[in-house]
């Protein structure tokens, strides 16, 4: 990625970008618990950055899910929100790959994440 940002960095917009969206939940670590991008000063568990090719760059994002009507539409929504942080903030690295996991879904008559079937 040719960017003067460091991964860690990216990887904290990309979460905060996927958390400010209706129906986020939260950023999850993913179902195993090692999703995440490491770097000096911490991690962002639940944000996985891919080296850039000459295709554009990728990244993963695991969230958790309030109970909405579709999760294919939030998974967009996310998407669409990490897309155009990532371009705003780096668009020397675009055209990104973003790819949305939703690991986990917090439902109205629960109160913890359970795992999807």
């Amino acid at each position: 990625m040719a960017t003067s940002l460091t991964p860690l960095a990216l990887a904290r917009l990309v979460a905060a970008s996927a958390s400010e969206c209706d129906g986020v939940a939260a950023v999850a670590p993913g179902p195993s618990g090692v999703a995440a991008t490491h770097g000096p000063g911490g991690r962002v568990p639940g944000v996985i950055l891919r080296p850039a090719t000459a295709e554009g760059a990728t990244v993963t994002v695991h969230i958790v899910a309030e109970a909405v009507s579709s999760r294919p539409d939030l998974a967009a929504a996310v998407r669409t929100a990490v897309t155009s942080a990532l371009d705003e903030a780096v668009p020397a690295s675009a055209p990104w790959t973003v790819d949305v996991h939703v690991a986990d879904l917090v439902t109205p008559d629960l109160d913890r994440p359970h795992p999807l079937p």
